[in-house]
């Protein structure tokens, strides 16, 4: 019988990370993928989705995407975050779509 795949989409957080940890200890084979859409939090993002993959020993794929060209979401942006602002369109949708893929 062949071992149990998950794909995780880890932003480098909290709640990404303890799914992260439940799979590897449940001992599915785990992807990560982490999502480089513009945010502003890119580069923290990063550092912790690195830091994760090697202490779990998974393997991760960085995937960049441009959404940045088609909105101005203030998670983007360096202004400061307005009420209606934070909305990215369809940016799981996307994730969820992308992550389907590598399934």
């Amino acid at each position: 019988m062949s071992t149990p795949k998950a794909i995780i989409c880890t932003s480098g957080g909290i709640d990404s990370a303890l799914v992260l940890a439940m799979s590897v200890k449940k001992g599915r084979e785990t992807i990560m993928l982490h999502f480089n859409y513009g945010q502003k939090s890119q580069e923290r993002e990063k550092f912790a989705v690195v830091d994760l993959a090697s202490y779990y020993s998974c393997k991760c794929h960085f995937v960049d995407l441009p959404i940045a060209s088609w909105t101005s979401s203030s998670l983007l942006y360096g202004e400061e975050d307005n009420a209606g602002r934070t909305y990215v369109p369809f940016r799981n949708t996307l994730f969820a779509a992308i992550a389907a893929g590598f399934a």
